[in-house]
């Protein structure tokens, strides 16, 4: 249906952990792509990678990070 998003991630986004080693996690990711929810496809993927950053701060990446995000656009069809 028009306005369905489907984000695709690797582990390196949930498990980012931040300098006092605190993990990033699945509930605060589902948090933020509830906030970010009316952007684009690339806006949701934009604005998650940009969370997961800020999240980890000065602490060193430990895991790839990548973000696809497939948002529907467009008309249902008619029947």
């Amino acid at each position: 249906m028009p306005g369905d998003t489907v984000i695709f991630y690797t582990d390196g986004v949930s498990e980012a952990f931040n300098p006092v080693e605190e993990c990033y996690g699945s509930e605060r990711l589902l948090l933020d792509v509830a906030r970010f929810n009316s952007a684009s496809a690339g806006g949701i993927a934009d604005g998650l990678l940009q969370k997961a950053r800020a999240f980890a701060g000065t602490a060193p990446q430990s895991d790839d990070i990548a973000i696809l995000t497939v948002k529907l656009n467009g008309q249902t069809p008619r029947d």
